[in-house]
């Protein structure tokens, strides 16, 4: 399965993973719901690029469409550095139960 991780949630509280680490996430907010098991298999930082909307406050800035590139890499810390203008805005996860 394929799991979003949203680089807030790594600099908040998140523990670092890597490629071959075992990982329990909870995966939905609701009270009650079960952890979900497996092991990393494959990890991409997820970096976009953000601009205004246009008629919109120019200090409010919103993610490009097909913007988004992808980069392999083999933890995440969520600390991963910018690109130029993209963004770092979380990472893709690969977990295999």
């Amino acid at each position: 399965m394929t799991v979003w991780v949203s680089a807030w949630q790594m600099q908040c509280c998140g523990k670092p993973f890597r490629i071959g680490s075992r990982v329990s996430w909870t995966l939905a907010q609701p009270d009650g719901t079960p952890l979900t098991t497996g092991t990393v298999t494959a990890i991409s930082a997820v970096h976009c690029q953000y601009v205004p909307s246009e008629g919109t406050d120019k200090r409010t800035l919103y993610p490009v469409p097909s913007s988004a590139a992808l980069t392999p890499v083999t933890s995440a810390e969520g600390w991963t550095p910018d690109r130029d203008s993209l963004r770092f805005v979380g990472y893709l996860v690969h977990v295999a139960a």
